[in-house]
């Protein structure tokens, strides 16, 4: 058993710098597009929108294949945390689809400033529920982080 976590610890650790990295790239995007929502430019929101929606898409994706496999092989106790983030990312992206399609305007009275401060807040909380994850799976085979995702 002890082999078995160290591995997953190992590619957990591996998996880090990655999304730290992408951490940082989607952090570089939502300020390009919020610069875009703040002038009105249309084109720009679109394009930086769709960047944004990429960009997660990609991050969800190592996340849900490498990172949460092995917080599941390293902390049972995690199994319905793990399954509740991957529902988070299906309403990111589906969200983020309704908000592409739609164009600027949101209906319903709100405005894309609004749709995406939610889309926001929530990912703040997904990602700390995440870092949370992470710290205690590393804590528990005896390896804590060395900085914030």
């Amino acid at each position: 058993m002890e082999g078995m976590l160290t591995g997953l610890r190992r590619r957990l650790e591996r998996a880090l710098s990655r999304m730290e990295d992408q951490h940082r790239l989607l952090r570089e995007i939502a300020d390009h597009l919020d610069g875009a929502v703040a002038s009105g430019a249309q084109a720009d929101i679109e394009r930086w929108l769709g960047r944004f929606f990429d960009a997660l898409r990609s991050h969800f994706d190592l996340e849900e294949s490498v990172v949460f496999p092995a917080l599941h092989g390293m902390m049972e106790s995690a199994r319905a945390d793990l399954a509740r983030l991957e529902v988070d990312h299906g309403y990111f992206l589906e969200r983020l689809a309704e908000l592409l399609e739609a164009g600027t305007p949101c209906g319903g009275g709100q405005t894309l400033i609004d749709a995406l401060g939610v889309v926001r807040e929530r990912m703040r909380a997904h990602e700390r529920t995440e870092e949370d994850l992470i710290e205690s799976a590393l804590a528990q085979t005896g390896h804590a982080s060395d900085g914030d995702l």
